[in-house]
């Protein structure tokens, strides 16, 4: 018998990890690219998250000033 764990993240990403092991993006099914990346960190996210560049610069820009 196989136990399968989920993360959180596959629960606010359905399909997420399938779309990740495809190289593309949970939120925007862009394909990911290698060298996609601007830095460590990012890339360390995309093996968490499986999110691409552009989609993690959305989710983790600072907020605007009012």
């Amino acid at each position: 018998m196989t136990i399968r764990r989920y993360r959180p993240v596959d629960m606010i990403f359905p399909g997420g990890a399938a779309a990740k092991a495809a190289n593309k993006c949970p939120v925007c099914r862009s394909d990911i690219r290698e060298g996609e990346f601007t830095s460590e960190l990012s890339a360390r996210e995309f093996t968490i998250s499986g999110l691409c560049q552009k989609c993690q610069d959305f989710v983790f820009a600072a907020p605007e000033e009012d």
